[in-house]
């Protein structure tokens, strides 16, 4: 695993879930919020995926990203 790469993602991801609160908040459709709310939840899920592989990487003696080692 590189963990540069794989933190790089986890930001990119909450970048994105962040976007597409505030899309969802200011929709004039019902039907345009819900497609950002699933769209979320599925950024979600593959947040939740990618710091479980990194924190398993962690826990088994793997190196810090680099942005975490000061």
């Amino acid at each position: 695993m590189d963990p540069n790469a794989a933190l790089a993602e986890l930001r990119e991801i909450l970048t994105e879930i962040d976007d597409m609160t505030a899309r969802a908040h200011n929709a004039n459709f019902d039907s345009v919020a819900e497609h950002y709310w699933e769209s979320c939840n599925t950024r979600r899920a593959t947040f939740l995926d990618k710091f479980q592989n990194l924190d398993e990487w962690l826990t088994n003696g793997g190196s810090l990203p680099a942005d975490w080692q000061h």
